[in-house]
């Protein structure tokens, strides 16, 4: 008796078939050499190990990040030797992004009818060229889009259901995105507040303050819990510090988001962006009597330094003309959502000229020529890719618009809509200047369930007609 494949199972196999593709491919290492910030995870990992507790190889109080990655790297680094154990993390992360696209089904098959629907946003999510390259570097998206992806799950169940396992749940995994990315922090604050105005667009055609008590009681709880999954971390910080804080970041971020406004707004080039922002600070540190030596680069990340640099960077940034930050906004979110990240398949299989897009985003920036000037030099197997990669983001974008415009008619789903694009407001607040395909891994769950959502619009116009 012949027994018949499930879609699931379909998408399974292929899906592994694929991701093996892939690997075999790869660059030696690549994984590591080209997951951005792996060392600054890798290194608290080994230390967990070695040690048990989160310090930098040399030794030094780490603040700079949160946990969570760090210690799903521990894992196999404590069974494994390194190479095997870069094996190991691909594969869980593979085997992460397809958890993560068996969610997206379900929260689409919640309001959608047709199954094709709901594992088409499955299909999209998993076989997404930005996701599933990310998936095999040592970087925490992939992590992180699980925990967002099952916030959205709980969330969406939240507002359809006020229960106090659904408020316990969101919370939760409100707590572990902060502590797998320091950003999430800023979903964390924002989700208390786009749930309440869900509640209220959900209960316009019905009495505004029915129930009030009861959303109050619950957002209090989703707030409580998430406080007390991340108190462990503000308290291992001031211990350590005698201060209160998540990350150390937040400084040295913002200095990279002033470079890039200054190269996209200014026109200026990288060597002399940071030679600008070194003469910014220098000036800001000596009228305000701060020393120096948070100027070095070796204090820039330091947690005793880090509100001294955050102030600097973002009084100078405010006084950017209008003019520069409209063009670098413009610029990064052009990068954001339409750059399709053929970059990491490019240096995941050592296409030639690996570094040509490094070398020409440090040079003065000009969107229209450098983009010319990698056209004319690109390798053919990338500039397959690229147009590949692209071709996807752009279609993708067209549905995803239509998809935000069926939702705003149907009341249905006018709450799950205020929670979405709230929470890609928030993405798109904290990269700013930084827009790129990296930084987009965890809003593809969102954009996917847009995409379907166009789709299915489409479709129902056309049987109408």
């Amino acid at each position: 008796m012949r027994h018949k494949i499930s879609v699931n199972t379909s998408l399974f196999i292929t899906f592994i078939t694929v991701n093996v593709l892939l690997r075999l491919f790869s660059i030696d290492a690549a994984s590591f050499l080209y997951g951005a910030d792996a060392t600054q995870y890798f290194e608290p990992a080994e230390s967990l190990l070695r040690q048990g507790n989160f310090n930098t190889s040399g030794g030094d109080f780490f603040s700079v990040g949160t946990p969570i990655y760090s210690i799903f790297l521990s894992m196999p680094l404590g069974f494994f030797d390194f190479e095997s154990a870069l094996n190991v993390i691909v594969i869980l992360q593979c085997l992460i992004l397809f958890l993560s696209g068996i969610i997206v089904r379900h929260i689409v098959a919640s309001f959608i009818e047709l199954k094709f629907i709901a594992y088409l946003a499955q299909g999209l999510l998993i076989f997404n060229p930005n996701s599933l390259i990310t998936a095999h570097l040592i970087q925490s998206e992939t992590l992180f889009t699980l925990f967002f992806v099952l916030l959205l799950f709980y969330g969406f169940s939240f507002i359809k259901n006020l229960s106090i396992k659904n408020a316990i749940l969101t919370g939760i995994f409100c707590g572990l995105l902060a502590l797998t990315r320091p950003s999430g922090l800023y979903i964390l604050i924002a989700v208390p507040i786009l749930l309440f105005l869900a509640f209220i667009v959900d209960s316009k055609n019905q009495i505004l303050f029915e129930n009030l008590r009861t959303r109050v009681f619950l957002i209090l709880i989703l707030v409580l819990v998430s406080s007390l999954i991340l108190s462990p971390w503000y308290v291992r910080n001031y211990i350590e510090t005698q201060e209160f804080f998540l990350s150390s970041n937040s400084g040295y971020y913002l200095e990279d988001q002033y470079i890039q406004l200054l190269k996209v707004g200014k026109g200026l080039d990288h060597e002399g962006s940071i030679e600008y922002i070194d003469d910014k600070l220098t000036k800001y540190f000596e009228n305000n009597n701060i020393s120096l030596v948070c100027l070095e680069n070796k204090m820039k990340r330091h947690w005793s330094c880090n509100q001294y640099i955050t102030s600097a960077i973002l009084n100078e940034i405010v006084r950017e003309p209008i003019s520069s930050h409209l063009k670098a906004l413009s610029n990064s979110w052009l990068h954001l959502f339409v750059s399709g990240g053929a970059s990491n398949y490019k240096n995941y299989f050592g296409f030639s000229g690996v570094n040509l897009i490094t070398s020409l985003q440090n040079q003065t920036h000009e969107l229209h020529e450098s983009t010319i000037k990698i056209l004319k030099n690109l390798d053919l197997k990338y500039l397959i890719v690229f147009t590949l990669t692209s071709l996807f983001s752009i279609l993708s974008r067209i549905l995803g618009l239509i998809g935000i415009y069926a939702m705003i008619t149907n009341k249905q789903l006018q709450a799950m809509l205020v929670l979405k694009l709230g929470l890609l407001a928030v993405f798109v607040g904290m990269y700013l200047y930084l827009g790129q395909s990296r930084f987009r891994v965890p809003i593809e769950p969102i954009l996917m369930i847009f995409t379907v959502l166009g789709y299915n619009f489409l479709i129902e116009r056309s049987k109408n007609d």
